[in-house]
């Protein structure tokens, strides 16, 4: 099983890398989708980085990309239909770069004072944890709505 797993992650970066380099030569927008494709793979490859470091570990490393999701394919979306311009990167990536000190201020409090055994129930199901998780959810849900509307406003344009 893991097999299979490790060749779905290494056929994901290879693809990413593809599309980077598609994009580089026509100076298209095809590096929003790899970056996309990058980011699947590395949250997918989250639980193997738990199994070699240890069980949060990896969840926290991979954790703050899931906000960087949505707004990657929201933004691949609108190329269709307007140049894309460095204050719409800037706006769709704030909620990443807001939530990485809160999320280091949660790793550190988390481990903080653990005397080499970690009680993954208390920092899951930490308040905070859920509503970081909550957070997540409602970012992700956002962007598929707004994604779609721009889906149907470039199928009505074409």
């Amino acid at each position: 099983m893991n097999f299979f797993i490790i060749a779905g992650i290494s056929q994901g970066f290879i693809l990413s890398l593809l599309l980077f380099y598609k994009s580089g030569s026509k100076k298209n927008n095809a590096w929003l989708i790899g970056m996309f494709v990058l980011l699947v793979s590395i949250i997918i490859s989250g639980t193997f980085i738990n199994e070699l470091l240890g069980e949060p570990i990896g969840s926290f490393l991979v954790d703050p990309l899931l906000l960087l999701l949505g707004p990657t394919l929201y933004l691949y979306i609108r190329s269709f239909l307007r140049r894309l311009n460095f204050r719409d990167f800037f706006r769709h990536y704030s909620a990443f770069f807001l939530y990485i000190p809160i999320f280091t201020v949660f790793y550190y409090y988390s481990f903080n004072g653990t005397s080499g055994t970690i009680d993954l129930q208390e920092i899951y199901g930490s308040l905070f944890a859920i509503l970081l998780g909550i957070f997540k959810f409602c970012h992700l849900g956002f962007y598929a709505v707004i994604s779609f509307k721009a889906l149907k406003k470039h199928r009505i344009r074409s």
